[in-house]
């Protein structure tokens, strides 16, 4: 009887987690009301209790739930007709896909690459509207295995009606608290699961061929390049515009719903010019075109509806075929430069210049100041817009300068209709300077300490459990930062003053610290708990720009 009472105390603390939507399970500790916790704080956020549109506030799901399927119908809605087609001389032969990778994306699926691709999806995410989750594949693989591999060889020879797998629930994520308009909310697709198994399986294809696809200006996907190096990049041509006393122009541009407004005839024309293989293009054709979705608002479901344009936020493959979008983007801005329509920045170190740092939708334009420069800019940025659909909102777009005064950039900012910016730039969430950062550069980062590292939480939790939290998540905070600039003292010590906090508090009254935090730092070999230093661990992720310049490896 108590062997099957833990069983039921696992099983009740194992729904918890799953509905919780926490990547970290604490063992060895009774959970549940750290992850009931959790529940009631996603259900607050994630509660619609009014829209607005315009003047008029909109209550009630059923008026809430029409109001977004009517804005969704619309953002989905069919796209304008291509005006302007793509060049495909603008691309080499080398950029252009060959027979033997054209062989390799369309061989036979074998058992071995849709298990791989099976079990690499990940666990405990929501289900699609069949309401099978992921782990159900997973655990009964031996047994479905038949069948799936039936479904794959159908989709392989044309024989598979991908319409009637293509249907999935948008479900609203806020993108800020207390969010209220439509614009405000990050729309996920959530699909059927074997779906998403074709759509993976066809993405690990893709991806050996990226280095070919992707420009090394793109720095999503492409190998031995990371995040880190498109932001190292910007800063050192900053740097070297600002030391070198010459002006630039930084325009750091926001696209308008970028995934769901990529055009699927400009998409499929993307693949025709980089020479995928007709078949290949059919496969995405199919995958694209005949989708039904329908919004889901506060668990309510409302009707379904066809697309007709857009890539899916939740679909393994979206992203690759959204940067290969995009990748012509950057192709047009490195053509008008070879043409000498615009001159990058450091165009003494680099031919041409550097003008664009790209990572999937995050652009950045960077160009010497020139008024022609920015007119043929905006231009090319309008054509780009007519192509595919993606247009530029320059109304959250913001341009800075470095050295160029004030009146020069009024005149810009009128030009492009964007706001002037004030360095640091955000970009991919780092902010970037032409100068060293200061203290109060590094203040967004409380926030983020602040909401993983509430009192509730660690009144939730027992002192092991507070340990893997301030070692699994809050010490992971700041390293993303860390990997990039060495921080000052005074700021790592604030940093570790809310880890402090949360491990030493106790429930309904201040804790008491009972050694110092240095001594909790130590490897517990040597008496300490293995909570990371944060200076020894800046140090250890700055180290890695010394291996990579002794590797040859990155963008230099």
């Amino acid at each position: 009887m108590l062997v099957e009472l833990n069983s039921l105390l696992m099983e009740d603390e194992v729904a918890w987690l799953q509905k919780s939507h926490d990547n970290w399970l604490l063992k060895g500790d009774s959970n549940t009301e750290y992850f009931h916790r959790m529940v009631n704080g996603r259900r607050r956020r994630n509660t619609i209790i009014s829209l607005s549109c315009g003047d008029m506030i909109i209550e009630g799901n059923k008026n809430m739930l029409k109001h977004a399927t009517d804005f969704y119908k619309d953002l989905f809605g069919p796209a304008p007709g291509n005006l302007c087609k793509i060049d495909g001389n603008m691309w080499d032969d080398k950029e252009k896909l060959g027979d033997i990778e054209n062989f390799l994306l369309l061989r036979p699926f074998s058992d071995t690459n849709v298990k791989n691709a099976l079990f690499l999806m990940k666990h405990n995410k929501a289900p699609g509207p069949d309401n099978i989750p992921i782990e159900f594949f997973q655990s009964c693989w031996d047994i479905v295995k038949k069948d799936v591999m039936l479904l794959f060889d159908w989709f392989h020879e044309n024989n598979l009606d991908v319409e009637r797998l293509n249907y999935g629930i948008i479900t609203l994520l806020p993108k800020v608290a207390g969010a209220d308009k439509m614009q405000q909310f990050r729309p996920i697709c959530l699909l059927r699961c074997i779906y998403k198994l074709i759509t993976k399986v066809l993405t690990i294809r893709l991806e050996p061929h990226v280095d070919v696809l992707f420009s090394r200006h793109q720095n999503a996907f492409i190998k031995n390049i990371d995040i880190m190096d498109g932001i190292m990049s910007l800063h050192e041509i900053l740097h070297h515009t600002y030391a070198e006393k010459k002006k630039g122009i930084v325009l750091k541009l926001d696209f308008e719903k970028a995934y769901d407004k990529v055009n699927w005839e400009f998409l499929l024309d993307c693949h025709s010019k980089r020479n995928f293989d007709p078949r290949w293009i059919d496969w995405i054709r199919r995958i694209l075109v005949g989708g039904t979705i329908s919004v889901k608002l506060n668990d309510e479901v409302g009707e379904y509806f066809q697309s007709a344009k857009g890539v899916r936020q939740g679909d393994p493959l979206s992203p690759f075929l959204f940067n290969l979008a995009a990748d012509c983007l950057t192709k047009m801005v490195l053509k008008a430069q070879e043409n000498g329509l615009f001159t990058g920045l450091a165009a003494d170190l680099v031919e041409n210049g550097v003008a664009i740092f790209q990572y999937a939708d995050d652009t950045i334009l960077s160009f010497e100041d020139n008024v022609s420069n920015a007119l043929n800019i905006k231009l090319l940025l309008y054509l780009f817009k007519i192509m595919s659909g993606l247009k530029i909102n320059f109304l959250k777009s913001e341009i800075f300068s470095v050295g160029a005064d004030d009146d020069t950039m009024r005149n810009y900012a009128d030009m492009f209709n964007c706001e002037i910016g004030a360095f640091p730039i955000k970009y991919l969430g780092m902010p970037v300077s032409y100068a060293g950062l200061k203290c109060s550069d590094w203040l967004f980062v409380d926030d983020k300490f602040i909401s993983h590292g509430e009192s509730w939480i660690s009144e939730s939790l027992s002192s092991g459990g507070r340990l893997i939290k301030v070692n699994t998540v809050l010490s992971h905070i700041p390293s993303y930062y860390m990997s990039m600039a060495l921080i000052k003292r005074s700021t790592l010590e604030k940093w570790d003053k809310p880890r402090r906090k949360f491990f030493w508090h106790r429930k309904g009254r201040k804790g008491y610290h009972m050694v110092k935090w240095t001594r909790v730092c130590r490897s517990k070999a040597k008496g300490g708990l293995g909570v990371k230093d944060l200076r020894k661990q800046n140090i250890s992720l700055l180290a890695k720009w010394w291996w990579k310049l002794e590797k040859k490896k990155g963008l230099w």
